[in-house]
């Protein structure tokens, strides 16, 4: 079983959650992810979205 928690803390720490979280969406991979990793990867993915272009 993969380690959902783990895989978000990596994701998280390396700036690529929301990334992450697109991939997954893309490929309807969603429903594998647990309900609350999957709301925190989506917070990032919405924070992300909203911040200004550099």
């Amino acid at each position: 079983m993969l380690d959902w928690l783990g895989v978000y803390r990596l994701a998280a720490a390396e700036m690529v959650a929301p990334s992450l979280y697109a991939a997954l969406a893309a490929r309807g991979r969603l429903d594998a992810v647990p309900t609350p990793v999957r709301a925190a990867l989506a917070e990032l993915h919405r924070l992300n979205a909203a911040r200004p272009a550099a």
